[in-house]
C-alpha cells in the first residue's frame, strides 16, 4: 500500500453516491406506482398490493444505504481519519442465551462513533 500525502489529493470519488442515485430513482418510481395503483389494493388482492409497494421499499432502502455510506466517507475525509469506516464501528450480533440457544431472534447492536 502506498500512502499519498493529503496535500496531493485533489478529488475523492466517495462510495455510496451511485447507490443513492439508483435508490432515489427506484423510490421515485415507487412513489408514482403507489399514487396510481394503491386504490387497486382493495380489489386486486395481497399480491397486487405487494407489487405496488415493493419498489418504494426497495428504493428507499437503497437510497438510505447509499446516503449513509456516502456521508460516512465524506465525514472521514473531512476529519482526516481515512481508515475504512472513518474510525467508526458498528457490530451486530445475535442475542444468545447462556445455554447457547438464540433468544427469540433478537440482535444486539454495538457501535462507536
Amino acid at each position: 500500500m502506498t500512502e499519498i500525502p493529503r496535500g496531493e489529493i485533489t478529488d475523492i470519488d466517495h462510495p455510496g453516491n451511485v447507490a443513492a442515485a439508483i435508490g432515489g430513482g427506484i423510490a421515485g418510481y415507487g412513489a408514482v406506482n403507489i399514487a396510481f395503483a394503491a386504490d387497486g389494493c382493495d380489489s386486486e388482492g395481497t399480491a397486487f398490493c405487494i407489487g405496488v409497494f415493493t419498489p418504494a421499499v426497495v428504493g428507499v432502502s437503497l437510497l438510505t444505504y447509499g446516503l449513509i455510506i456516502y456521508g460516512s466517507s465524506v465525514s472521514a475525509a473531512d476529519s482526516g481519519d481515512m481508515r475504512p469506516g472513518g474510525g467508526r464501528t458498528l457490530t451486530v450480533v445475535p442475542l444468545v442465551l447462556e445455554s447457547g440457544e438464540l433468544e427469540g431472534g433478537g440482535l444486539s447492536v454495538i457501535g462507536t462513533f
